[in-house]
């Protein structure tokens, strides 16, 4: 994934006081084969019990209200870059 991508999140994060951690994800992901067309990067919101990839994956509209938070002050930072 690109590095100044993930440094913009980290930056988001930072800024709204959210706490975050680097995370190498196992699975296939649309951003593996948009990384060779541009630069891409991922943000993961914590899901109930950590239940991922399962139908019983669920996260609260508190997570998910966070992570469009991130996603929003990463897309302006990066207009601004």
């Amino acid at each position: 994934m690109n590095e100044a991508l993930r440094q913009l999140i980290i930056h988001s994060c930072e800024k709204l006081n959210l706490s975050y951690r680097h995370m190498n994800s196992g699975a296939g992901h649309d951003a593996m084969i948009m990384a060779g067309v541009c630069p891409s990067a991922m943000l993961f919101v914590p899901c109930y019990k950590g239940i991922t990839h399962h139908p019983d994956e669920n996260v609260t509209w508190e997570n998910m209200a966070k992570g469009t938070e991130v996603l929003f002050h990463t897309m302006i930072a990066l207009d601004q870059s």
